[in-house]
């Protein structure tokens, strides 16, 4: 790769993060419609890119948003059947996945999970009943070993969803910046090895 090409994608990788940047910004402040707001024929204008190009930057940003993140998680948590069905099962992980789960993947010790699990999971349970007492859940969801389930499948959606932005050829500082929190892709390799080791 040439000078002028190093300095093209660096150009590139600059446009793409001031745009991911603008992205969540208005997301943040419409969070209540969705990824849908943004102004695609702004972008495409502004950008000089194609619809294409446009759809692939808004769709990746979505995936990595953290609130999409944590509530996506939990919505495919219930399709799994990884716990028995019950009507406030999506609210209950999309709490904890909220809480932690973005927090898991980024900074806990992996190797101390079950013992956080075993130490925390009554004082997640009471947080959640005092935010929503109107939606209880069973005894069931709240054990440790339902919360270490839990973040497992939320760990494994997690580096499905990078996986995902990923493939679509983003640079890595573009990744981080769609996630909104500090990651390397060390870590996402750790995160991925852990679970391994959790399937054996």
């Amino acid at each position: 790769m040439g000078k002028a090409d190093i300095i093209n994608k660096e150009r590139e990788i600059g446009q793409q993060i001031l745009l991911v940047k603008i992205i969540k910004s208005i997301n943040r402040r419409n969070l209540s419609t969705g990824i849908s707001f943004i102004d695609k024929d702004d972008i495409m204008e502004w950008a000089s890119l194609s619809k294409g190009d446009v759809d692939k930057l808004i769709n990746c940003c979505a995936a990595l948003d953290d609130y999409r993140l944590s509530f996506d998680a939990a919505i495919q948590l219930e399709l799994a059947h990884i716990f028995k069905w019950e009507e406030n099962l999506v609210l209950y992980t999309f709490a904890l996945f909220s809480r932690l789960g973005w927090l898991v993947a980024t900074q806990f010790n992996l190797s101390e999970l079950s013992n956080y699990c075993k130490n925390s999971a009554n004082d997640v349970y009471i947080i959640y009943c005092e935010r929503r007492p109107d939606n209880p859940v069973s005894t069931e969801l709240t054990t440790p070993e339902a919360m270490e389930r839990g973040i497992l499948f939320f760990l494994k959606y997690f580096v499905e969803q990078i996986d995902y932005v990923n493939s679509n050829g983003f640079h890595w500082d573009v990744i981080k910046t769609m996630f909104g929190h500090e990651i390397t892709e060390e870590r996402v390799n750790q995160i991925r090895a852990f679970l391994e080791l959790k399937k054996e």
